[in-house]
């Protein structure tokens, strides 16, 4: 039988997966200012105005994925079998994260080996790579996978709950868990990528992708579309203000005290909900399924990508004072994201050609079992 496709939502999904990609490059451009130590020449004002803007508006990206992730897994009922939801989700994203997880670490441990070797660094640059990567970093995007994970082990319990109670209920639940998530992410940091805890703050907008999608999925209007965006982008205004103060400061976005560009920032949140409902009312014909099927991967291969990009711009001068910074963002944008397409491309035929029957994903989920068992034995 075959699948229906959610064009809107696709179409979404790529969005939101470009958005990342200049939410990174912009962040080169900010870092560079704040920190000046990325890139090679002086960066105005204006140069600096037009990432911290771009870097505000692709702020959405994250939460939507969470929510679109809500929006076809909590809607499955099926899925609130244990066994066989975690299955098919090791299978699909489980045994990936594993495998670039440790790809991740080893690249990172090279780069610090490297910089203490050809550029004589003090070991405690392999020290903070040691630490980044036991503290779940490995490399600075990874975090997205390991709460993802998190997230998708807690589908099946929602869901139980979903049909424990009335619908009105669950849509209160889920506005409370958003309101719960916006003072822990403004009084609260994490220490470890992994932590379960400050991860599980994403339930609400898992919840609110589901509510959603099922609001709007036979009542649809194009006008509400233009509306939504608009309200969205009034929201992120505000915060594109209060950020770029806090940039001319030097003031970096790890230093906040309250992180203004935070996935549980209120107006942020306000934004992306805003974004959701514009898409879920959106009417599309085009199929957008092949492109929107690589945004896992695409998204796992940018962070490298552009990291190797961005040495050869300082390695060889290619920036410049003359350079406009917002070209510059736009073909970085356009170059990573379509070196990461055929990366992924790429990955995905090689994978199809040593995984066939599923032996690979067997032996790991075996090998997994037998390691928690060990822990669980010890401690």
């Amino acid at each position: 039988m075959k699948i229906k496709r959610h064009n809107n939502y696709d179409l979404l999904r790529i969005i939101a997966c470009i958005a990342v990609i200049i939410l990174h490059v912009s962040a080169i451009y900010i870092g560079a200012y704040t920190t000046k130590n990325e890139l090679t020449y002086k960066i105005d004002l204006t140069h600096i105005f037009e990432a911290t803007t771009l870097n505000v508006l692709t702020r959405f990206a994250v939460p939507i994925f969470v929510m679109l992730t809500g929006a076809f897994s909590l809607s499955n009922p099926k899925n609130k079998d244990y066994k066989e939801f975690y299955k098919k989700i090791f299978k699909r994203i489980g045994l990936p994260i594993i495998i670039f997880s440790i790809l991740f670490s080893v690249y990172a441990l090279a780069e610090s080996l490297a910089l203490i070797v050809i550029k004589n660094k003090d070991c405690s640059v392999l020290l903070k790579t040691l630490k980044d990567i036991l503290t779940g970093s490995p490399y600075f995007h990874l975090w997205y996978l390991y709460m993802l994970i998190e997230v998708y082990l807690l589908i099946p319990i929602v869901i139980r709950f979903k049909e424990s109670i009335s619908e009105k209920h669950y849509i209160k639940v889920a506005i409370i868990f958003m309101i719960l998530a916006s003072i822990s992410g403004f009084t609260s940091k994490r220490t470890l990528m992994y932590d379960i805890g400050y991860n599980f703050n994403y339930i609400g907008y898992l919840m609110l992708g589901d509510i959603l999608k099922t609001k709007y999925e036979k009542n649809k209007s194009n006008s509400k579309f233009i509306v939504f965006i608009i309200l969205s982008i009034v929201f992120e205004t505000i915060v594109i203000i209060l950020r770029y103060n806090n940039v001319l400061l030097k003031i970096n976005e790890n230093d906040e005290k309250y992180t203004l560009v935070g996935n549980f920032n209120p107006l942020i949140s306000l934004a992306t909900i805003c974004i959701f409902i514009a898409f879920s009312n959106l009417n599309l014909n085009k199929d957008f399924t092949k492109l929107s099927s690589l945004t896992f991967y695409i998204y796992i291969f940018h962070a490298i990508i552009l990291d190797l990009i961005a040495k050869t711009f300082k390695l060889t001068h290619i920036i410049n004072e003359n350079t406009n910074s917002n070209f510059e963002m736009f073909y970085l944008t356009i170059i990573v994201f379509a070196l990461s397409y055929i990366a992924s491309k790429i990955w995905l035929f090689i994978w199809s050609k040593i995984n066939k029957e599923d032996r690979i994903h067997k032996k790991v989920a075996l090998y997994s079992c037998n390691f928690l068992l060990i822990i669980q034995i010890f401690f």
